[in-house]
């Protein structure tokens, strides 16, 4: 079994999303870099990579795109071919700190309506996948070949929205307090879809 849970910083996400009618400065792949000040006829900073690694810790940057993502699991449009995927994820458990044992690449979109996580899992053993859940919040999910997003959207390391797929697609969501007080109640809008190819999902 292959558990992939991946915690994205989103202040990053809510600082790109939070004013929809820049569309002219930020298209797919070209996101403006805030700036403090911009003197007229400047030069339109270069944005940031995709992935930041530093002491401190990850940042991501998400991606605006100019028209809605199609939700099917397929991961056919261009966007995934021109925009650097984040990649080279660490493990939490087993052995916490070292190199995931197997390979992960995800993005970050935004339009002006929805922000888009996709994944591509590769599984080196396919015939050894967990794969039996598809009910809503169903427990067994998180026992399945599955990929996580925790938003983080006060920053603060302590509260977070879990979102979580497993390979059929089913969906999993809770609200976390404090760290913990996982609750199941909480309910939002959102859809995944997964699809295979040859050396994965």
């Amino acid at each position: 079994m292959d558990t992939r849970q991946s915690v994205f910083p989103v202040v990053v996400l809510l600082c790109l999303a939070a004013d929809p009618g820049r569309s002219d400065a930020q298209s797919a792949g070209t996101s403006a870099a805030p700036t403090t000040e911009e003197a007229p006829g400047a030069a339109v900073p270069t944005p940031p990579a995709t992935v930041i690694r530093t002491a401190g810790g990850v940042t991501i940057r998400a991606v605006r795109i100019p028209e809605p993502l199609r939700i099917d699991g397929r991961l056919e449009e261009t966007h995934y071919s021109t925009v650097p995927a984040i990649s080279d994820f660490i493990q939490q458990e087993p052995e916490e700190g070292e190199p995931a044992t197997e390979k992960t690449e995800a993005w970050i979109f935004f339009d002006n309506r929805n922000i888009y996580v996709a994944a591509r899992c590769w599984d080196s053993h396919p015939e050894r996948a967990i794969e039996n859940e598809m009910r809503r919040d169903g427990l067994n999910i998180n026992q399945n070949e599955n990929f996580t997003v925790i938003f983080d959207p006060f920053h603060d390391r302590r509260n977070g929205l879990v979102f979580q797929t497993n390979s059929l697609g089913g969906l999993r969501d809770m609200a976390v307090t404090d760290e913990g007080n996982p609750s199941l109640d909480w309910n939002t809008v959102w859809d995944a879809r997964t699809s295979r190819f040859d050396e994965g999902w």
